[in-house]
């Protein structure tokens, strides 16, 4: 659909995806070496005063990726932690373009924490995959220990070669693990899965082939 024919999401669609977002499991395998997310509870008026509908003009606005980290950046202007906040910065290397750092905060005491942000949807299954991965997303080519190991290995290690001295480098990797509707096809129960990420493991969200719901 054109951009200019999309609807703008209201102050209350936006207000329930930002509860949605705060409530996201992290994907990583300890909390106290990845960011969590601001749990203030927006108001309707808060979300209203934001200019979304210019947001929404640009067609990348509705990707879920730009839209969780435009969440995000909303949450954090309402953290009392940062004092400064920027997005998006571009790293090069003369004319090379090495990568883009998603948010880097200053505080009060001028320490420096940046952050890397992603929300990623995988299917729990036993299917072989050349990766050995039981976590797969919905390109052949993204797992998570894929992710993952981007996330520490570029993304972080970036904002470590070209921010100051001192600056912390966080991942912040939220989503969702979709477990297998039809427990005859695909046998995995959830505690195969390893404990942290149970919490992501929802029963609320479920997996099925077509030619599964056709039986």
């Amino acid at each position: 659909m054109p951009a200019a024919t999309r609807p703008v999401p209201s102050a209350a669609d936006i207000l329930s995806d930002l509860t949605w977002l705060q409530d996201r499991a992290s994907l990583l395998p300890s909390a106290d070496t990845s960011f969590s997310l601001p749990q203030i509870q927006a108001s309707i008026e808060q979300v209203e005063a934001q200019p979304w509908s210019e947001y929404f003009a640009c067609p990348a606005s509705y990707r879920v990726g730009y839209y969780v980290e435009e969440l995000v950046h909303f949450l954090l202007k309402l953290d009392p932690r940062w004092r400064d906040i920027e997005t998006s910065r571009q790293i090069f290397d003369g004319k090379l373009t090495l990568g883009e750092l998603d948010f880097i905060l200053g505080d009060d005491a001028g320490a420096t924490t940046h952050i890397e942000l992603a929300c990623k949807f995988y299917l729990h299954t036993s299917a072989a995959h050349p990766s050995g991965s039981l976590l797969l997303g919905p390109k052949a080519a993204d797992w998570l220990e894929k992710k993952t190991a981007h996330l520490y290995d570029h993304q972080l290690a970036l904002g470590q070669l070209f921010l100051p001295q001192g600056t912390r480098s966080l991942p912040c990797l939220l989503g969702v693990i979709f477990s297998p509707l039809c427990a005859d096809v695909d046998p995995i129960p959830r505690e195969a899965l390893p404990e942290f990420l149970h919490q992501a493991a929802d029963s609320r969200y479920r997996w099925a082939r077509f030619s599964d719901l056709m039986k």
